[in-house]
């Protein structure tokens, strides 16, 4: 086993700014009936008949469907940069009625039509609407530059930062995150280098809430192609190894222990669209990637004690715990430094039955005690007789 004596490091995940959804438009209601019949026209592209349909309207301002959505919504949702103009010519191009329908905002997620287009990467719509839309609006979360990273846009934010003159390492209100802190978030590896490479983002800012780097983002969202476009990056400018660049990553003031913090992130409950087995898959890449190839101490235990084995145990990861045990030669029955668990015992503490048998099978020994002088299978005797969840598990282990 390795040793390190940092022990001040933290392994929950951070909080990080929630993934925000992507803008659908589909309303059926009469108030909406507009919008439908301008989106289903732009899909097609019958511009012939958007004049048709905006005739009869009298005031583009006010039409709006159940969810907010106003006509310039559905033209920058359609990436029409003629429906935007005749939209405008409906307002005889008066600046501040222009000004006015270009800062609507949607019900739900208070989004401007600019932020649809950069959200999009519709180029033509976007520098329609700059001008006239307020860039970090009251009720907006993300100002256009943030959402056109978080959505991979590259045309876009070369547009927002060479032509408009956009701070590439702005820093939005709520949260603090720079346009590079997100597209690592998001999983844009390719707007992750196009950032640094082409628009000069600083990939050493930290986030003011947090006190994240970029990087540590990646490793949050289990984005490993985009960690090692970081890697790649902070290594060249540095010229240093791999290894020497996770060590400082590691002991950096942040205290954030960043192969701790990919294992503690191996639950899929923000995004209904991973499965757990897969964000458990994509956890185990990350976190052998940072051991093999950036020889991340898997040892180090963070502010509660406990090590890389313990986490896996404790989120349920048999890839995980199967690679420390099996091909890092892991204790099987080591204990956190504080309160003197098992990795069997964290195992069984929050349920999961298929790394309990998998420790079983490694040689975990269930009798030991932790401080309070429980064993795995006192501990799950009790927890089944208040929750039936728990009555498998201790079912299994009693038959051992």
């Amino acid at each position: 086993m390795q040793s390190n004596n940092n022990n001040n490091l933290i392994t929950t995940p951070p909080s990080q700014p929630p993934f925000i959804r992507k803008t659908h438009i589909q309303d059926q209601s009469d108030q909406g009936k507009f919008i439908q019949q301008l989106i289903q026209s732009g899909i097609h592209q019958q511009q012939g008949d958007l004049s048709l349909l905006l005739d009869p309207i009298t005031n583009v301002l006010s039409e709006r469907d159940s969810d907010g959505h106003s006509l310039l919504h559905a033209a920058a949702f359609i990436g029409s940069a003629t429906l935007v103009d005749k939209l405008f010519e409906k307002l005889q191009f008066n600046p501040e009625k222009m000004k006015e329908f270009c800062n609507l905002t949607t019900a739900q997620d208070k989004k401007t039509a600019l932020m649809i287009a950069c959200e999009r990467g519709h180029l033509d719509v976007v520098k329609k609407l700059y001008d006239y839309t307020d860039k970090n609006g009251k009720e907006t979360l993300f100002a256009p530059i943030h959402v056109a990273a978080i959505n991979g846009q590259n045309k876009v934010l070369e547009y927002l930062v060479k032509e408009k003159g956009e701070n590439v390492d702005s820093q939005q209100d709520v949260y603090g995150y720079t346009p590079l802190h997100l597209a690592a978030q998001y999983g844009h590896a390719e707007t992750v280098a196009y950032l640094i490479d082409e628009l000069n983002a600083n990939k050493n800012i930290q986030c003011t809430t947090e006190r994240m780097l970029p990087i540590h983002t990646a490793i949050l969202n289990n984005n490993l192609e985009v960690l090692k476009a970081l890697v790649h990056r902070h290594s060249q400018d540095v010229k240093t190894s791999n290894a020497k660049f996770y060590e400082t990553l590691s002991n950096d003031h942040i205290h954030i222990n960043p192969l701790l913090l990919a294992i503690a992130n191996s639950h899929a409950e923000d995004d209904k669209n991973v499965t757990h087995s897969e964000t458990l898959k994509a956890s185990a890449e990350m976190v052998k990637f940072l051991v093999n190839e950036l020889n991340a101490d898997y040892s180090l235990s963070g502010n509660n004690g406990i090590s890389a084995l313990h986490m896996a145990a404790e989120t349920g990861n048999c890839e995980l715990i199967k690679f420390f045990v099996t091909e890092k030669h892991e204790n099987v029955n080591q204990l956190t430094d504080i309160t003197k668990d098992t990795p069997l015992y964290l195992a069984v503490i929050n349920n999961h039955l298929e790394a309990t048998k998998l420790l079983l099978e490694l040689g975990a020994d269930k009798d030991i005690e932790n401080w309070r002088g429980n064993t795995p299978l006192s501990v799950v005797k009790n927890l089944a007789s208040k929750n039936d969840d728990y009555q498998p598990l201790y079912e299994f282990l009693q038959s051992q």
